[in-house]
């Protein structure tokens, strides 16, 4: 009964226990469009386990000697194929999130970031919160002006969920 019991720790032993963990990660992970006029990068911001990804951080060098206007009121989530409403960002409180804003301005040769959440995936349960993304397609529909000139970009990015089993002694 002995020798059983000291076969079975060591069998088990050798096998070692295991732990899964839930990671969210995009495809590119860091999407970047690269054009003369400016390069432009989104990355996600996704959460650990079952907190999936809630926004982006977009960043945008201005390579232009001009400025470059984002239009907010224009610029647009895109959920699985579809607009899905424009984005909150710091400074626009949540219950003003369907008011229009100001665009913002980035020098000429500067570089500008600003973390961006879909205005759509807020919601209020004793407290003002973003609602998680699905696995899926996600991306930005971005509005420039640039010398009184509409310009339209489109970054995009495939967000998976992995589990990841690591073998622990």
């Amino acid at each position: 009964m002995k020798k059983l019991l000291i076969v079975s720790v060591v069998f088990l032993f050798l096998l070692g226990c295991t732990t899964t963990k839930t990671v969210w990660k995009s495809t590119p992970e860091i999407p970047v469009l690269q054009k003369e006029m400016y390069s432009i990068s989104l990355k996600a911001i996704c959460g650990k386990g079952h907190w999936g990804c809630t926004g982006f951080i977009f960043r945008i060098q201005n390579n232009l000697d001009k400025e470059i206007q984002i239009d907010w009121n224009k610029t647009l989530f895109i959920e699985n194929g579809q607009t899905n409403g424009n984005f909150i960002y710091p400074g626009i409180m949540y219950m003003q999130r369907h008011s229009p804003r100001t665009n913002d301005v980035i020098m000429a040769k500067g570089r500008f970031e600003k973390q961006i959440k879909p205005t759509n995936h807020v919601y209020y349960s004793e407290g003002w919160g973003n609602r998680r993304w699905k696995q899926g397609n996600y991306g930005v529909y971005f509005t420039f002006i640039i010398d009184g000139q509409e310009v339209h970009e489109k970054v995009m990015m495939d967000v998976t969920k992995e589990k990841i089993t690591t073998k622990v002694f």
